[in-house]
């Protein structure tokens, strides 16, 4: 293993960062924003183009790869533990010198200033657009969603599959488990042979998809950031069942919006409990579709960013740019991200596509993304209007 983290390696190393330093080459613009601590290292280049650079930090890494040790098998923890050494190391030499680092929660941000001490940080909320609720037959169905080429969503499968789903099966057995998100196909050694297991695939409407079910399970033993997964359920009215550590930084209220269970044996008896009390199950999840329309949505978390993006950036205002109505843009913005913020699949381009569109307004902006070998082009689903200048790299 290499001396820098898998992901920075992949995203930030010298042929990369040149191919970036040509496309922004000639420009200087107000504000550069810098999605995940993958791409930390381009801070150097962007100096000399950019009055002000801010880090967007979707999760902790230190902290993400401190727990990731604790769950995976041996080997596979090994190299989380050299990771965590590797990212608090680089957290320290890499935060303090960005002019602000931005994080989805309270508690990421707590857990940063611990490890890097003396810095600005605030936070911008995770969020998804403000819908409105679906209006569907509720199915025999119980779902969890994710992006599932994400680690500590296939060790949640693992997990409940293994120790919940027998449980719950033996009490319900035409209940069916549906898993929905895009790589269903990491999931097969884990789940085949099961006809009450569903894997959808990726879906245009994850929202309307969890509207479907009786009840949405988050069964996660680790991670960092906030889960977009349970804002969704929250949209889709649904009640929801999580781990402690799934549902951490959001506005939870154990019993009010969402029901939170640790160990196999607690987590299948709140399953349970909601399946035979629809009464509850819908109490919740009436509770969490007011977190989300007061809180868990677009317009909310635009709101949290008033005491800093002024600073920033002076002339943008809170909104998303219409087209329609071009204004005269006293920002140049450039907005880096290693994962392109569109199509909105996935918690990654759903916060990212959040702050890139609330920086669009008043603003000329420069999305710079990157492109894995067999995937469509940016192009494709970026909004028209959205943004003046789109550079995609395309990956080895």
């Amino acid at each position: 293993m290499r001396g820098t983290l898998p992901l920075i390696d992949r995203f930030s190393n010298v042929q990369i960062r040149d191919t970036v330093l040509n496309a922004i080459n000639g420009k200087h613009y107000t504000l550069a924003v810098v999605e995940h601590f993958w791409c930390a290292p381009y801070l150097q280049i962007l100096r000399e183009h950019a009055d002000h650079v801010i880090l967007d930090l979707h999760n902790i890494e230190s902290v993400l790869h401190e727990r990731s040790s604790k769950v995976e098998p041996w080997l596979l923890s090994i190299a989380h533990n050299r990771f965590a050494r590797l990212a608090r190391k680089m957290e320290r030499q890499w935060i303090p010198q960005f002019d602000l680092t931005l994080t989805c929660s309270e508690t990421d941000r707590q857990s940063l200033m611990s490890r890097v001490s003396g810095v600005p940080v605030v936070v911008y909320p995770n969020s998804i657009p403000l819908t409105k609720q679906p209006l569907v037959e509720e199915e025999n169905v119980i779902t969890f969603s994710g992006n599932w080429e994400y680690r500590p969503n296939i060790n949640a499968v693992r997990f409940f599959h293994s120790k919940v789903w027998p449980l719950v099966q033996q009490a319900h057995p035409q209940l069916r488990w549906r898993l929905i998100g895009k790589k269903p196909q990491e999931l097969q050694h884990l789940v085949s042979g099961d006809a009450n297991i569903e894997l959808t695939g990726a879906i245009d409407d994850p929202v309307k998809e969890l509207a479907k079910a009786r009840l949405a399970v988050v069964p996660l033993l680790t991670g960092s950031g906030t889960r977009i997964k349970i804002l969704e359920a929250w949209a889709a009215g649904r009640a929801v069942v999580s781990t402690t550590i799934g549902a951490e930084g959001l506005p939870t209220t154990p019993g009010g919006n969402i029901c939170l269970a640790d160990g196999h044996l607690s987590f299948a008896e709140a399953i349970l409990e909601l399946l035979d009390n629809k009464s509850k199950r819908e109490h919740l999840g009436r509770e969490g579709r007011r977190t989300y329309e007061q809180q868990g949505n677009w317009f909310a978390a635009w709101q949290s960013t008033e005491k800093w993006l002024g600073e920033f950036a002076p002339d943008a205002k809170l909104g998303a740019k219409s087209s329609s109505q071009p204004s005269e843009a006293s920002n140049q913005i450039l907005f880096l991200s290693p994962e392109s913020p569109y199509p909105l699949t996935g918690g990654g381009p759903m916060r990212s596509s959040s702050l890139l569109q609330l920086l669009t307004r008043n603003s000329d902006l420069h999305l710079v993304t990157f492109r894995e070998p067999g995937t469509p082009h940016p192009q494709t689903f970026v909004p028209d209007g959205l943004v003046n200048l789109l550079t995609v790299i395309d990956l080895p």
